[in-house]
């Protein structure tokens, strides 16, 4: 997660289809939206952090032989 503002809560994920998501998640009625699609990433997305901050994400990409 990389906001929690009381009703409103954002967090992202990544995918093996090369895509990276920023959502907004609103818990008391369970609803969610993607806020953002980020593309052209060459490989995986293996896995998302944010900084402590929470001004920074870092992406691990990942390859499969």
């Amino acid at each position: 997660m990389i906001a929690d503002d009381g009703d409103l809560q954002t967090f992202v994920t990544g995918s093996h289809d090369q895509l990276l998501h920023v959502w907004r998640w609103l818990p008391d009625s369970n609803d969610v939206s993607c806020l953002y699609k980020c593309t052209g990433h060459a490989l995986s997305v293996e896995a998302v952090v944010a900084s402590p901050d929470r001004l920074q994400v870092c992406v691990w990409l990942s390859f499969s032989i």
